[in-house]
């Protein structure tokens, strides 16, 4: 709530967060904004291992869409 009452004590009158993962700071939210989150390395192993990885953790699109209200893209076909 801090940054709101900051932003109302200046004068902005828009505020972007980033993903809300928390259900009742969603609740909050009036709107929220397609977004997508990419992850890229040089190095070829440490690639090949990101999408297992992200499949596991927390930064997963499964995980991270319920609160974006968004599914990812490659699970929209089917």
């Amino acid at each position: 709530m801090e940054s709101v009452d900051y932003a109302a004590a200046h004068g902005v009158g828009r505020i972007d967060y980033g993903p809300v993962v928390n259900p009742t700071k969603a609740k909050l939210m009036t709107h929220f904004l397609p977004t997508e989150l990419r992850y890229y390395s040089r190095f070829t192993p440490r690639r090949r291992s990101l999408v297992p990885l992200l499949r596991r953790s927390l930064l997963s699109p499964q995980n991270l869409g319920q609160y974006m209200e968004q599914k990812p893209v490659w699970l929209e076909a089917s």
